[in-house]
């Protein structure tokens, strides 16, 4: 099955529905939010309050954090008529207490694209050669030693598989020790009930198929 909905909208406020239930008995009450993307046929589902982005704070075993949740949806317009969610973006963002971000999971459905670039100097047009970054990565500034050179997680797109929601509610439990006290003493099998139904009846495990 797939997250469809008469509407690119209706079926973005369907799957925000169901990822705020997981995060509001695990990890924030800070609510996702569903908004248009200008100039792109698609939705952004995000963190927001009145004047823009907002982080969700975390009491964690480390002192304050903050994580900031973000994907950019589109849609597939089906024969029947109704618009079938796809997931083409997503940004998970944790931050340290100055809201510098400590390590970030993102993917993209498409790989990048060769693109053209003016050269000023003789007025005419050159193709830059595409980068082919692992689509699913995970970065951060956290220090690398590579024999004798000295990198970050920033300067590298270590690969990941899907991360969802779920996996990133457990690192902030599990790894992160972040406190909420609405969290049920059985979270660990509320987590592996949402994954397992997200997997059964919001995906058609579409997110790595096409341009592998």
């Amino acid at each position: 099955m797939a997250i469809v909905g008469h509407t690119l909208e209706e079926a973005a406020n369907t799957f925000v529905d169901y990822l705020n239930g997981v995060l509001f008995r695990t990890v924030t009450q800070v609510p996702l939010q569903v908004l248009p993307v200008h100039e792109k046929d698609c939705v952004s589902l995000a963190f927001r309050q009145a004047g823009g982005p907002q982080l969700a704070e975390l009491k964690s075993k480390y002192g304050v954090l903050f994580l900031s949740l973000s994907q950019n949806c589109a849609s597939h317009r089906r024969q029947d008529g109704l618009h079938e969610l796809r997931t083409m973006n997503y940004w998970y963002y944790i931050y340290d207490e100055d809201q510098r971000p400590i390590i970030r999971w993102e993917y993209a459905r498409d790989w990048s694209k060769a693109k053209l670039v003016a050269q000023q100097t003789k007025g005419k047009k050159r193709t830059e050669n595409p980068k082919y970054y692992c689509r699913g990565h995970v970065q951060g500034d956290l220090p690398i030693k590579m024999n004798r050179s000295a990198l970050t997680l920033n300067d590298v797109h270590t690969p990941t598989g899907y991360v969802t929601v779920e996996d990133i509610a457990r690192f902030c439990i599990e790894d992160l020790g972040v406190k909420f006290k609405d969290r049920p003493k059985d979270w660990h099998q509320l987590l592996l009930d949402s994954y397992a139904k997200f997997c059964q009846d919001f995906t058609r495990g579409e997110e790595w198929d096409g341009d592998r």
